[in-house]
């Protein structure tokens, strides 16, 4: 077996003599224009993997691209609203897409028909609706194998859509407005483990409606999370802090990723947890959490915590000090942040070497000096809570 690395995509064709023993080709040169009579793929019969997100083709993806049946793993642009035969490469089961932005609203490309697909990745954009069912085939559209789907809009989260999906375990939805019941229409994955939803670029009104309905929504259906999950990511969601206490809730979870103040918008907000606390959660991400002032937490509502992660929270001042009781601890990682909080996290480590006679938790903190602190002013001046 050979693997081509191609920086110049004209030296395509002098691999005409290796042919036959190609089976990845990928692109890894600058993003750039191509021409389409420039590629010639038939020639590549026993090809598994391909490649080219970063070439924008002028008239549109080669046709022989989906001649190539043997593909597992395909990577593309899409700029253009054309037709892609994809339903030709019945092998696929890994497709990657970036998508222009003129076309995010209706991609024209149609995965019903594929039914060996696992991953299906829409990045930067997204793909905000679903592709139109083929009428009168609903009973062959079911895609048993597909367990990840990320890059997608609400309009996906239908029950009826989630049905022709009953084995996805991976989830990201980017939101670009208000959604509702979007809680309750993810309770239709029983199986769902991993979930991360986003909200996108929202204009200011749009944004102000999503903010006032957030909460609400996160509370009306909040006995209907799915108790599968193991990994939540939220991000820019605006929630108040009171909205994690139902998180906590979740049985199974043992990852959560909070970022670009997915709680606690108000002015000098505090996240005091529930004294159910988090008892299954192993790792704590905070990024970007601008109104994030205090946190007042005990070890209690950590028990298992392996690793927590901050970075560019500039006004959190402080990590609980009772964390030097959670012996399960083994690393606080900063990046960016004021210095008083890399002082806490250095008195945590102190504490439990004065404590138990060694270290129990590694602090590494990256570009939290004074220095950081000026830095952060201007920021925090800008986004005023």
């Amino acid at each position: 077996m050979i693997v081509r690395s191609i920086s110049d995509f004209y030296w395509l064709n002098s691999l005409r003599r290796d042919q036959k023993k190609i089976r990845t080709i990928v692109y890894k040169g600058e993003r750039k224009r191509a021409e389409r009579e420039r590629f010639e793929f038939k020639i590549f019969k026993m090809i598994r993997v391909l490649d080219l997100r970063k070439l924008y083709f002028d008239n549109g993806i080669p046709t022989s691209v989906f001649d190539l049946v043997h593909l597992r793993y395909l990577s593309l642009y899409i700029e253009k609203h054309e037709y892609i035969p994809l339903s030709k490469l019945q092998n696929l089961q890994i497709l990657i897409v970036e998508i222009g932005k003129n076309w995010a609203d209706k991609v024209p490309i149609e995965i019903w028909r594929m039914p060996q697909l696992r991953t299906v990745r829409f990045v930067k954009t997204g793909w905000q609706c679903p592709p139109n069912m083929p009428i009168g085939e609903r009973e062959h559209t079911v895609l048993q194998h597909l367990h990840t789907l990320t890059g997608v809009g609400a309009a996906w989260c239908k029950k009826e859509i989630f049905a022709l999906m009953p084995n996805l375990k991976n989830l990201e939805i980017v939101l670009g407005g208000v959604t509702r019941d979007l809680w309750k229409r993810i309770s239709c994955l029983p199986l769902i483990e991993v979930l991360r939803i986003i909200v996108g670029k929202i204009d200011y009104s749009a944004f102000s409606l999503y903010r006032s309905k957030a909460h609400d929504d996160f509370l009306k259906y909040r006995s209907t999370f799915p108790p599968t999950l193991r990994r939540l990511t939220l991000g820019g969601t605006c929630l108040p802090w009171e909205a994690m206490d139902i998180v906590g809730m979740l049985p199974n979870l043992e990852i959560l990723e909070l970022e670009d103040d997915a709680c606690g918008v108000k002015p000098k907000t505090a996240w005091k947890p529930s004294e159910e606390g988090f008892p299954q959660l192993k790792f704590l991400s905070l990024c970007h959490m601008l109104c994030f002032t205090e946190w007042k937490a005990t070890e209690d509502h950590f028990p298992v915590l392996e690793r927590l992660f901050i970075s560019h929270c500039p006004r959190l001042e402080e990590i609980p000090q009772e964390f030097a009781n959670i012996f399960t601890l083994q690393l606080i990682e900063l990046h960016d942040c004021c210095i008083h909080l890399a002082i806490s996290a250095q008195q945590i480590e102190q504490e439990q070497e004065a404590t138990y006679g060694s270290q129990v938790t590694n602090v590494h903190t990256y570009n939290c000096g004074q220095a950081y602190c000026f830095q952060c002013q201007h920021v925090l001046k800008r986004n005023s809570c």
